[in-house]
């Protein structure tokens, strides 16, 4: 068996964090959906009929969206410190 190299490693780790990008919009999905369930259930006790499951579809999104796209900004972050390169040393300059 060989030995793993770094570009594997690398290249493991960046399809991690892409399946993690791709869980985003079901994360957004799950806080709207959420947030509108709670809204019913509130409609459903208060018998407010239309008035919870609005403030809870709007909380929802704000909210959603605000987690969404901190979470992206985050993983855009740990996406490029993965994709830098380290700066070439005057000891790897190849011979002339």
């Amino acid at each position: 068996m060989q030995p793993e190299r770094p570009t594997d490693r690398l290249v493991e780790q960046q399809r991690t964090l892409l399946v993690r990008y791709g869980g985003l919009g079901m994360e957004l999905a799950g806080g709207i959906l959420g947030f509108v369930l709670i809204g019913w259930w509130v409609d459903r006790s208060l018998r407010s009929h239309p008035i919870g499951i609005i403030v809870g579809s709007i909380i929802g999104c704000a909210g959603g969206l605000y987690h969404t796209v901190r979470r992206a900004i985050e993983m855009q972050r740990e996406f490029d410190s993965l994709n830098k390169t380290p700066p070439r040393s005057d000891d790897d300059q190849p011979a002339a």
